[in-house]
């Protein structure tokens, strides 16, 4: 038997398509309630729009204007090194969106409801929230909220124009959050707000927890009186974190340096105008950290010049004083000669001195500054070393990612370890960095101070005239260098300055991108896929765990036993479905059943047909009443033989005149089986009862009086049909079954489960029975395998209406004669 493959045949995909075609209705009920709801979601979804924009970020530390480059070359201002990905952290960072935010007013959102036609009728109704679209540019009135007082967030507040002067304004919620508007923090939450009251225009709005007022703007046009118009104040910091989600940042390609800046919202206006205001700080905040540069630089060259100022013209007073008092003009060459020298040396000391100064003002700007993303590099303050310079420029770039990783939430990384660990060693190199050139510079210096002295030693053998001068000259001349270098690099600074040019350009201003959501192709066939994928897997279901016969395929791919054929399923209420209703569908079935068991008996008669099935109620009295009853029809003798003595059978009390009588009587006593045998109203047709059931049922079966009365009934009846027990919980048919020529075993539609059948089934071809055979009941007809039902059905009622109409015009004839 081919039971394994008949358990895998569960999901068989030809059953399935069968089934389908059967269930059709299902698969349009769902597709036209998918289809629908989609058409629905796509109507009043709030819909969300991409708006994009291309920048281009420059990674060099290079100005785009050339003469600006010069300038940066001369002064040693350097800028550090940027990265792109920080950059793109830089950009899409939470402060950066915030101050966005907040210049472009979102702190305040408008909305008006959306147009649901039976509305009053709609399960929103009392959510009116729900139902709300937001309003950009073309609001007729405007709220300025008081940023020193709390206020309420997250909650709509109502509002109708009632005219030009006075508006209604109302909330009624719970569980309200108060927001700090300076601090960008919730204070606390309230269980409610209630304002219903109508106001002037202008007038201040204000309560414990709220103060604002409200202006119509431009955009107000006699249209929006008795309009519902709401709006609502945000949380800042939760309207960041909202952008931010919908903010996405990318390279344009791996190598490049542009980036693609996409932003997703629910208004076209708004986020073209964000993204716009987006760019635009960064842009700005690039321009002022290199203007930073230039400031900071002129700052400290201002601060120097103005104490050069004050030496400088201190030095020259004195010069002029000595001169016209003491009409002392020149000096002769070896005053010359010392005063070069001695020149030189003051020189170099102040340079020496200042860089010294510098260094030390280095040390100690450091320390201050060391964790700060916006340090200056050391050429801005006047020490130009590459090595130095560099390893700030590189401390600066760390801080940065430190920072924005910070910003980001991402202290866990292992980067952000990491970070950490590069950053405190940079910090050291540089601080003895600083120490060495410190310790380097003050032994310059002390080697410079040594060879003045000596120079001073041969100054003092000049005249006493011609020292002084000399002194006073080569101080002037010194603070008069200094003064004109300062002033030089100051008017540098200055131009650089004033060309300045942020390093990033936008090459594709924000412009809007498209629907996003919803994404019409993708809910249609998200919607076809559920409409006919839920009865599919519903089908699919009820098949999987469908432990019972499905149809006449299923038996035939388990067994090679004969199907005899199938039983449609009753309709009637009576049992004796060939008696009382010969012309139907069920009546034929037993006909054609009663021919193809006449080819299997070979047309012989005296033949005894077992009939029996697994478990009970599948049938087994129903077939052998029916089919005894259309053997008889063929004027042949029949007789129904009731074998189950372990029960009485109710279906045959209807033929009976004495039910409590029969074959347990006659297997028990000595009386002959002919006074046990019953007439029935069907002409041929005869019945025996099983009688009062026994004690010892099997044993009964196995005596020899059973083998007599069966020899006795073969000799008197043409058909012998013997309704048997099933098979699955006792063995009375198997010891009837050495008694039949044909064993008839009944499976029911639906309801006969598989693996007792398959046991059944298998244990019937173990056994020597001949001529077994498989009928199918209660079938249920279906286009599939009994398309010939309905036309016969069609036909059917074709005859009675013909006979109806041929009545009823007799009639008439036969009224319109009298």
């Amino acid at each position: 038997m081919q039971e394994s493959a008949s358990l895998n045949k569960d999901l068989d995909l030809k059953s399935l398509i069968y089934e389908g075609l059967r269930y059709w209705y299902l698969f349009a009920i769902f597709l036209v309630i998918t289809m629908g709801s989609a058409v629905l979601f796509i109507k009043y979804a709030a819909p969300e729009y991409a708006v994009g924009s291309k920048m281009i970020i420059s990674i060099s530390n290079n100005n785009r204007n050339n003469y600006s480059n010069d300038l940066i070359e001369g002064l040693d201002i350097q800028q550090p090194q940027k990265i792109l990905t920080n950059e793109i952290l830089i950009l899409q960072s939470t402060a950066m969106i915030k101050n966005t935010i907040k210049d472009l007013g979102f702190n305040v959102s408008y909305f008006f409801k959306e147009n649901f036609l039976p509305y009053k009728y709609y399960p929103l109704k009392n959510h009116p929230d729900l139902v709300l679209r937001e309003m950009y540019g073309n609001v007729p009135f405007e709220v300025k909220l008081d940023i020193e007082h709390p206020q309420p967030v997250g909650k709509t507040f109502y509002l109708k124009i009632l005219d030009q002067t006075e508006f209604l304004l109302n909330i009624n919620k719970k569980d309200i959050s108060i927001y700090d508007y300076q601090k960008d923090v919730a204070l606390r939450k309230i269980a409610y707000l209630n304002i219903s009251q109508r106001y002037k225009f202008g007038e201040v709005i204000q309560g414990p927890d709220y103060s604002f007022k409200v202006f119509l703007n431009s955009n107000y046009t006699e249209a929006y009186i008795d309009k519902d118009l709401y709006f609502s104040f945000n949380n800042i910091a939760a309207l960041t974190q909202k952008f931010k989600n919908n903010l996405n940042i990318e390279p344009s390609t791996f190598e490049s340096s542009c980036i693609n800046i996409t932003f997703k919202w629910y208004n076209i206006k708004k986020a073209i105008d964000f993204v716009k205001s987006l760019t635009q700080e960064y842009l700005q905040r690039d321009l002022s950290q290199k203007n930073y540069l230039a400031l900071t630089t002129i700052e400290y060259i201002d601060n120097e010049l103005s104490n050069i100022s004050n030496s400088l013209n201190m030095a020259e007073g004195e010069l002029q004083n000595f001169r016209r008092r003491n009409r002392v003009m020149d000096i002769d060459q070896k005053s010359e000669q010392v005063y070069q020298q001695l020149q030189n040396l003051e020189s170099q000391k102040q340079d020496t001195q200042q860089e010294l100064r510098f260094y030390k003002e280095l040390s100690s700007y450091f320390e201050e500054n060391k964790n700060s993303p916006n340090m200056l590099a050391p050429s801005s303050m006047g020490v130009v070393d590459p090595v130095l310079n560099s390893m700030i420029q590189q401390l600066v770039t760390l801080n940065t990612e430190k920072n924005s990783m910070i910003e980001k939430n991402l202290q866990r990384n292992s980067r952000f370890k990491a970070l950490n660990a590069q950053i405190e060693d940079l910090k050291n190199s540089i601080s003895k960095n600083i120490k060495f050139y410190i310790s380097s510079t003050q032994g310059s210096l002390d080697e410079i101070n040594t060879n003045i002295s000596r120079y001073r030693y041969e100054e003092g053998k000049l005249p006493q005239t011609q020292r002084t001068l000399l002194g006073m000259e080569r101080q002037f001349n010194l603070n008069n260098d200094i003064y004109t270098f300062l002033l030089q690099k100051r008017a540098e600074a200055q131009i650089t300055r004033a060309s300045n040019l942020p390093d990033s350009e936008i090459i594709e201003p924000a412009i809007y991108q498209g629907l996003i959501f919803p994404n019409r192709f993708k809910i249609f066939i998200i919607a076809l896929f559920f409409g006919l994928g839920i009865p599919f897997t519903y089908l699919v279901l009820k098949s999987f765990f469908n432990e019972k016969v499905l149809d006449m395929d299923e038996i035939k791919s388990i067994t090679n036993i004969r199907l005899l054929g199938s039983v449609f399923h009753n309709k009637h209420k009576t049992d004796q479905i060939m008696i009382d209703f010969p012309l139907d569908i069920v009546s034929e079935s037993f006909r054609t059943i009663r021919t193809n068991l006449q080819f299997l008996m070979k047309d012989e008669t005296h033949q005894i047909i077992l009939v029996s099935s697994t478990f009970s109620q599948e049938g087994k009295s129903f077939i052998s009443l029916n089919l005894a009853t259309s053997l008889a029809f063929l004027n042949k003798k029949a007789i129904i033989v009731g074998f189950d003595l372990r029960k009485s059978g109710d279906l045959y009390k209807s033929f009976s005149s004495d039910s409590t009588s029969g074959i347990s009587n006659y297997l028990t006593g000595k009386e002959p089986i002919e006074k046990f045998i019953q007439e029935t109203p069907v002409k041929n047709l005869d019945i025996l009862l099983s009688g009062p059931p026994p004690s010892n049922s099997a044993e009964l079966i196995e005596s020899e009086r059973t083998e007599i009365m069966f020899k006795k009934l073969r000799s008197i009846y043409d058909y012998v049909i013997i309704d048997t027990p099933p098979v699955g919980p006792v063995t009375d048919a198997y010891m009837l079954m050495k008694h039949a020529d044909v064993t008839v075993f009944i499976v029911r539609q639906n309801f006969t489960l598989r693996k007792p059948l398959y046991r059944s089934i298998e244990e019937l071809e173990q056994k020597d029975i001949k001529n077994k055979c498989i009928i199918l009941n209660d079938v249920n007809p279906g286009k599939k395998e009994y398309g010939y039902y309905s036309y016969y059905t069609e036909d059917k009622k074709k005859g009675l209406l013909r006979k109806a109409l041929g009545f009823s015009f007799l009639k008439r004839k036969r009224a319109s004669m009298i």
